[in-house]
Order: C-alpha cells, then sequence, then structure tokens
C-alpha cells in the first residue's frame, strides 16, 4: 500500500514539474522583439571617450526605433531612458551621425578615428527615414565646460586670494551669485561688477551674465574694501549696534520709527557714513541710579564716527533715580565726551533731531546736563573746556525737551 502510494506521489511531482516547464515556454514566446513591432530601426549612441554612468565600460548604448520617428536626444528634456554621457570638465555638444559603409559598419580614418557627417543631428527636427532596417551612429562630439569666474583682481591675488572658478556648467545659460563670496585677509568683499563696471545686485542683474558658446568663459570682477568691515545697506543690517565691529554704511537708512539697539559696552569701532543719512530712528530707554552718562553712543577712546548725517531722529531718556553728589549727562550723541579726540567724531550732522529728557520719582528737579548754552547742545551731555565739536555744515538741530 505505500509501495502505490509513493508511485502516485511522483507521478503528480512530474505532472506539475512538466506543467510549470509549459508555462515557462509559453512565457518564453511572447517575449517582446522589438523588431516584430516595427521598431526595426537601430540606433547606436558613442559617448567617443566618455561613458553613460560609472558601470558603462563601452560608451556605447544601442536602441531601436520605429521607421520614420524622431529619437531620443541623451540628457535632454524628452526622457530619461538615455542619460548623457560623462567626460571631466567636458559636455557633448552636438552628436554627429557616423559615415557608414554597405554593411552598416563605421568607416574610420587613417588614425583610427570614425568619420562623421558635417552636420550635426538635430533632435528636434530631423527624423528617421521611412527604411525598415535603417542604421544610425552618433558620435558624440566633446567640448570643454563653460566656465565662470570671480575675479579677485591682481593686488588680491598677489596677496594670496583666490579667484572662484566653476567648470560645471554643461548647458549654455546664465551665471548666479556664488555660494560664498571671496576672501581677502585684512579686507571686506564689497560687491561683484561687470566688465562695464555695473555692480551685479539683483537676479536679473545676474542673468545678464549669460554663459553659452559665444561666450564660453563667464568673468565678474570683485571689489574691495581696506580693513574689516561690516556693510550696512538695509535697517536691519544696523537694528544692533556691536561695541568693536567696524560699520561701513552704503546707503541711506530710514529706521521709519523703529528703535535701534546698541552695546552698552563702550562703542571703539570705526562707524563710516560715507555722506550716507540715517532717519526715522525712536530710541528710547529707562536710567538707572548707576547710569551717569546716556547717549545713542558710549563711545571708547578709539571710537570713531564720521561723514554721517541724523535725520529725524527722536532720543528719549526717562531718569528714575539719582544719587546725590554725582553729576548726570544726556546727548543725542554721547552723554560725556571728556576725553574722547574730537578728530575721531568729524563730519557728522543732525536735521531735525530731538532729545527728550523726562524726570520721574527722586529725579524731578534734579539736573541733568545736555550742553545747554553751548555750541554742542543736545549732542553732547558734556565736553571739556579745550574741546571743540564742529557739526557736519552747520547742522547741528537738536531740540532738547527736559521735563
Amino acid at each position: 500500500m505505500f509501495k502505490k502510494q509513493k508511485y502516485k506521489l511522483n507521478i503528480l511531482l512530474a505532472l506539475i514539474v512538466l506543467a510549470a516547464s509549459c508555462v515557462m515556454l509559453a512565457a518564453c514566446s511572447n517575449v517582446f522583439k522589438p523588431e516584430d513591432n516595427g521598431y526595426s530601426v537601430v540606433v547606436t549612441y558613442d559617448a567617443n571617450g566618455g561613458r553613460f554612468d560609472n558601470a558603462d565600460s563601452t560608451g556605447i548604448k544601442v536602441y531601436k526605433y520605429a521607421p520614420g520617428k524622431s529619437i531620443i536626444k541623451p540628457g535632454g528634456t524628452q526622457t530619461a531612458q538615455v542619460v548623457a554621457p560623462m567626460l571631466r570638465e567636458k559636455h557633448v555638444s552636438d552628436w554627429y551621425p557616423a559615415v557608414l559603409d554597405e554593411n552598416g559598419e563605421v568607416i574610420r580614418d587613417s588614425e583610427g578615428n570614425i568619420q562623421v557627417s558635417a552636420t550635426p543631428w538635430d533632435f528636434a527636427l530631423d527624423r528617421l527615414p521611412e527604411t525598415e532596417g535603417y542604421k544610425l551612429y552618433l558620435v558624440a562630439h566633446w567640448v570643454g565646460n563653460f566656465t565662470f569666474t570671480v575675479d579677485v583682481g591682481e593686488e588680491a591675488r598677489a596677496d594670496g586670494a583666490v579667484n572662484i572658478v566653476n567648470s560645471d556648467y554643461e548647458r549654455p545659460g546664465t551665471a548666479s551669485r556664488p555660494a560664498h563670496d571671496p576672501v581677502w585677509e585684512g579686507h571686506t568683499f564689497y560687491g561683484y561688477y561687470d566688465a562695464d563696471g555695473n555692480m551685479l545686485e539683483t537676479e536679473a542683474d545676474w542673468r545678464k551674465i549669460e554663459i553659452s558658446e559665444a561666450n564660453p568663459n563667464a568673468v565678474v570682477y570683485a571689489r574691495w574694501i581696506d580693513g574689516n568691515w561690516r556693510i550696512v545697506r538695509t535697517r536691519e543690517q544696523l537694528s544692533t549696534v556691536m561695541a568693536g565691529v567696524n560699520y561701513y554704511i552704503d546707503a541711506d537708512i530710514n529706521f521709519a520709527g523703529r528703535t535701534i539697539t546698541v552695546a552698552a559696552d563702550a562703542y571703539t569701532g570705526e562707524f563710516n557714513g560715507n555722506g550716507h543719512t540715517i532717519s526715522g530712528i525712536n530710541f528710547s530707554t529707562r536710567q538707572n541710579a548707576t547710569q551717569y552718562n546716556l547717549g545713542l553712543f558710549n563711545f571708547g577712546a578709539s571710537g570713531r564716527m564720521h561723514d554721517l548725517i541724523f535725520k529725524d531722529c527722536t532720543v528719549s531718556y526717562t531718569y528714575t533715580a539719582m544719587n546725590e553728589g554725582r553729576e548726570y549727562n544726556a546727548g543725542f550723541l554721547c552723554g560725556n565726551g571728556e576725553g574722547l579726540d574730537m578728530a575721531n567724531l568729524k563730519n557728522i550732522g543732525f536735521e531735525n533731531c530731538t532729545l527728550n529728557i523726562t524726570r520721574i520719582l527722586n529725579t524731578v528737579g534734579k539736573t541733568v546736563n545736555t550742553g545747554a548754552g553751548t555750541h554742542y547742545e543736545g549732542i553732547f551731555g558734556k565736553l571739556g573746556e579745550t574741546q571743540t565739536f564742529v557739526p557736519l555744515d552747520g547742522k547741528a538741530d537738536v531740540t532738547v525737551n527736559l521735563t
């Protein structure tokens, strides 16, 4: 009985294997054959020294197309089926049809180079002929990548600065601002300029820098400022003034009634206004008993400010506590300027500015020096007897309100 069951089991397994084999044979008979479905034209892409991917060892891709159709451009926008070949610091400018013999094989010259037609294949306009079994062999023509260079200048290069060079542009287009600005020790990068001396500030400016076959090596030029500066062109860039930072004002700045934050520590940097105007500041603070001198800036001995106009600005101090026997000084710019070198504070002007002093609690009726009756009234609270402040072009319009 057992032998009969084993025999039947073997028969069943054999039938299952046979059925599976039949299914596989049937599947094989249904394999898609391009030539049996109208795809009889053979198109070969020859990377001509390049490769289509890191695993590519031949640089050859072969595809079949239907007669009379357009074909795919490697790396083009039609499809990702044919990727663009790669070759270091080069890109394919065109694909040229090779000259074929009567057997459809490429013809080479005496040096082994494939002979190609004089005109490249136009992927947008050209179509395959209506010939069954036609062969097209396309050869890549390589050219050097387009190059974009930031020229840092001869003096900067002599001092160790390095040009920024990007040779990864494979297609014509426009330049874009580098992710990182060039660096020159002891100098501040000021901006990028084109060959005509126009500053490149906006995206629209950068789009004018074309990279193309006609201009394969686009160049822009860096400009520099001696020294280390924080360049200010917007209100946000000046919302906080740090004690030891040099500020280079490069535009008129309108605070539009907003406040400004100035470090409590003595300002020891250089504040270069470059003839610009800072307007619309509305600054206010409450004094405590240990604050004897109040001013928008608390200058240290090395602090410098020049070539700047304050316009339509208001500085307000509220005094809350005063100690007997102490002197309290308040000014729009600086509370107590004694000991400062006034040559460091020059060409500063004030137009329609206001200094408000409010005394509350035990400070009511107490003295706060605002430079009343002096040539620096409202600008400094106090200067030494031999010190002289000369405002820009006589612009010293600071109104003092003491209540």
